[in-house]
């Protein structure tokens, strides 16, 4: 799957990557509610916050790096929130083409 301009081995067809993505997002809702636990200084590190849970459920899902080949970092939630956009339009694509 090619996702902003990268290609990833990665299916929303293909049951084991399917898999990876549930195990992935439970993950995420528990890193999520611990991040909400957190204390936080200021809206910068909130940000941070979620940057990093969508860093590491990409990581879990289309394989280490995965986030950083998508030139993410821990400071822009805007770029991370278009990364999962772009995510979420292929994904839905690609099962367009079954339907």
């Amino acid at each position: 799957m090619v996702i902003c301009g990268q290609e990833f081995d990665f299916s929303a067809l293909n049951a084991n990557d399917i898999d990876r993505v549930e195990t992935a997002q439970r993950h995420m809702e528990a890193a999520s509610d611990r991040e909400k636990q957190r204390q936080h200084t200021g809206i910068a590190d909130v940000l941070r916050g979620q940057c990093r849970l969508v860093m590491n459920y990409l990581d879990e899902v289309l394989g280490e790096g995965a986030s950083e080949r998508l030139g993410l970092d821990s400071n822009d939630f805007g770029a991370c929130t278009r990364v999962m956009n772009a995510f979420k339009d292929a994904c839905t694509a690609e099962q367009e083409t079954v339907k």
